[in-house]
């Protein structure tokens, strides 16, 4: 639970930067899918950096293959927030903000448990 907590704060800070970022290019006139491109590729570096030093508390260098999956995971979720993003706002006709929103809510517990299982294996726990 205590990782699940430090997990969401971490995730609330990726948020705002997402958020920030996206609103930004936005209001800039980019297309949102690349303005989704930008701004959740500055949450992910922050993601990793807090996740694998704060949240797992895990020491020592970069691993090379956790970088990999963490890559792969977060991959995922950006297809899986665009397809969400281009849904709620194309299909479903909501405002951009409301459909970053829902589509940050629903990714989020992907990332968790995609992070807590694969990327950050804690435990001995193993899972390729």
């Amino acid at each position: 639970m205590r990782q699940f907590v430090k997990f969401n704060l971490v995730g609330l800070l990726n948020t705002a930067l997402d958020f920030a970022v996206f609103a930004l290019l936005a209001w800039l006139g980019v297309f949102y899918i690349v303005a989704q491109c930008i701004s959740y590729g500055v949450g992910m570096i922050n993601s990793y950096t807090l996740n694998k030093y704060w949240t797992f508390a895990q020491k020592g260098r970069l691993e090379p293959k956790q970088a990999i999956r963490f890559t792969v995971l977060n991959l995922g979720s950006l297809l899986l927030s665009l397809g969400l993003l281009a849904l709620f706002k194309d299909h479903w006709e909501l405002k951009v903000l409301t459909a970053k929103l829902l589509t940050t809510i629903a990714t989020t517990l992907v990332n968790f448990v995609g992070s807590k299982l694969w990327v950050f294996r804690t435990n001995g726990t193993k899972y390729s």
